[in-house]
């Protein structure tokens, strides 16, 4: 659901939400099996700070050697 909000929503404040919200609602009852298969690719997505984590010890050796 994340996925589909931040694809859809253009801005921050309270209306584009509201869109995003919107645009989710009418994909699940319009369309489910391209949500269903939207959601299957976001479970499918590693959300683990693991690479995160090995970008910033690399970056913090590399801030150490210069």
């Amino acid at each position: 659901m994340l996925s589909l909000l931040s694809r859809c929503a253009q801005g921050t404040d309270g209306g584009a939400l509201d869109y995003a919200l919107n645009r989710a609602i009418d994909a699940w009852y319009n369309d489910r099996a391209w949500f269903h298969s939207l959601q299957q690719r976001v479970m499918e997505q590693d959300w683990s700070w693991n690479r995160p984590a090995i970008d910033y010890i690399e970056l913090y050796y590399s801030a150490l050697k210069s």
